[in-house]
């Protein structure tokens, strides 16, 4: 029987500091496009040769710092632990810019720790962050048509109940501070467009039939993202230079407000994140990988998930948790521990002490612009505790009973069977209770295999490159892909040997015409050892009309 390691852990990170698109979604009605522009009379940011919603240049940069912050901090851990090894494994969405972070994450472990003593897989699972879309790239080919065409959980709520949970959301949820109407008069003022305050009642909100909200706070979410990011990677020229920085962070408490009415308490988020937060027990729960033939007390397993700030929301919703972040970050009073703000580069923060039995929840986020103004460039994150969702507490003691504690870790357990999971788990079940097929989906993601045990792994003692991602695949399917990989090999190369032969033996018709004009030529001028009066009467009795371009001025006839 192996040992266990004393703890285990796990994050869920949201991507780096991206670029924004040029228009804004559902400002008047579901399915509308507005472009961005018609709210600033100022040019959009120049993102340069950063494709619209990747990761900015210096958005990696930031990521990798982080990489190398977290990573000194395990290696610290490890050395406290006399362990030799760090074994990390990756799990991304299938989007570039968590693929590019997640890339950037690695690479500022490298720098971290020696070759020798740490183990990088890097997967791509759309499972566990899309279980509601179809088109999968979860499952071999062998069963191709029976899974890949199909989600993996089924959306069992109507867009009708969907719609009426936003709807009393917007009444219940608490709002930041300040009157909407009145914010939007001040980017009339910064922006020096009209379109903040057109119409009847801009300040108006609404919700579409499919449960998608509509109105200018559309509007005020994008540009507010565009502000911020482009600031954050220092782009030039400086978009919107009026608004200054307690602004800007006042600001962004709507786009927080924003997730939380859309992305938390309700059936499609509980959904989405089911599959999500089983493989976070999971992870707690089991080693992340490796051989049964380690030492897993040698070994520090780290399990690292990257998503989108969605997904952050939807897990801390399950999980039944809130947040609060520290200044510059801004949190009205009234919403303070409603909220699960989650700024590029932040993640939720899971440790499992085996020997305690207790379950340490954190959350973890850059500064990306401080007070006054400076850019956050090295690696440093900030740690906040994460609360149980309407209570005063922040801990649950051995006992269950709940104590408020000033502190900035959060834990949930107890000294006996585990408990410590248990009780997260049971959280988590009575949560997904509340939404028709959320509980469902989630025992469809347990029924599945682990992740763990597949993907791509290299050693770094074993490559000194960067680790390409490779596709998680859930069942015994590798060898089909091997297969087809090397189909599509052998046809490949057939069909570049058939066009090289065709260019050299087939040629062209315009080749064929050259060559019967040069040939004719040799013809005509008597080159060669072609002789013959007859084939010359030919030619030239056809006459300019056919050979025109060969300029054919007879001189002698035969």
């Amino acid at each position: 029987m192996s040992r266990h390691q004393p703890r285990r852990h796990v994050y869920l990170f949201r991507h780096c500091v991206r670029s924004t698109s040029g228009t804004v979604d559902d400002v008047n009605f579901h399915g509308s496009k507005t472009p961005l522009s018609d709210y600033t009379s100022q040019p959009l940011p120049d993102w340069r040769s950063t494709e619209s919603m990747d990761c900015t240049r210096r958005g990696l940069k930031i990521m990798e710092g982080e990489g190398q912050h977290i990573g000194r901090e395990l290696l610290d851990e490890m050395s406290s632990n006399g362990q030799s090894r760090i074994r990390l494994r990756f799990v991304s969405d299938i989007t570039k810019r968590d693929s590019d972070t997640t890339l950037a994450l690695v690479r500022g472990f490298y720098d971290v720790f020696e070759r020798g003593s740490i183990d990088v897989s890097v997967t791509y699972d759309q499972d566990l962050f899309k279980p509601l879309v179809a088109n999968r790239m979860s499952f071999g080919l062998k069963r191709y048509i029976e899974y890949n065409q199909t989600s993996l959980c089924e959306k069992r709520y109507t867009n009708e109940t969907y719609k009426a949970q936003i709807e009393k959301r917007l009444t219940t949820l608490a709002r930041p501070e300040g009157d909407l109407l009145d914010i939007y008069k001040v980017l009339q003022k910064v922006t020096g467009s009209d379109a903040w305050v057109d119409g009847d009642e801009p300040a108006k909100i609404t919700v579409s039939e499919e449960g998608t909200i509509l109105g200018t706070i559309n509007a005020l979410r994008d540009l507010t993202q565009a502000m911020f990011y482009s600031s954050a990677s220092n782009m030039s020229p400086e978009f919107l230079p009026d608004v200054t920085v307690d602004q800007l962070y006042r600001l962004l408490e709507w786009t927080y407000w924003y997730q939380a009415l859309t992305e938390m308490d309700n059936s499609q988020a509980t959904t989405i994140a089911a599959p999500l937060a089983a493989s976070i027990l999971q992870a707690l729960r089991e080693e992340a990988g490796g051989d049964e033939t380690d030492d897993h007390d040698d070994v520090l397993n780290v399990s690292i998930f990257v998503g989108h700030d969605t997904d952050i929301s939807r897990v801390a919703s399950l999980f039944g948790l809130r947040f609060d972040l520290d200044p510059p970050y801004y949190t009205s009073p009234r919403a303070a521990g409603l909220y699960a703000p989650a700024p590029p580069g932040s993640a939720m923060h899971f440790v499992h002490d085996v020997v305690s039995q207790f379950v340490e929840m954190t959350f973890v986020y850059p500064v990306l612009i401080a007070a006054n103004g400076h850019l956050y460039w090295d690696g440093r994150v900030t740690t906040v505790s994460m609360k149980k969702r309407n209570s005063p507490t922040d801990a649950i003691g051995r006992d269950g009973k709940h104590k408020f504690r000033r502190r900035r870790l959060s834990v949930i357990g107890s000294d006996k069977d585990d408990r410590g999971l248990r009780l997260l788990e049971d959280r988590i079940k009575s949560n997904l209770l509340k939404y028709e097929g959320a509980l469902e989906c989630f025992k469809r993601a347990n029924e599945l295999p682990s992740w763990r045990r597949e993907g791509t792994s290299r050693s770094a003692g074993d490559s000194a490159g960067v680790i390409e991602p490779g596709i998680a695949i859930r069942s015994d399917d590798s060898a089909d892909y091997l297969r087809i990989i090397s189909s599509i090999g052998i046809v490949c190369a057939f069909v570049i040997t058939v066009l090289l032969l065709k260019k050299h033996f087939w040629p062209t018709a315009a080749e064929r015409a050259n060559a019967v004009k040069t040939r004719h030529r040799r013809i005509l001028s008597g080159d060669g050892s072609v002789d013959d009066a007859t084939q010359r009467r030919r030619i030239l009795s056809a006459g300019e009309s056919v050979y025109d371009d060969l300029e054919l001025v007879p001189t002698h006839s035969d």
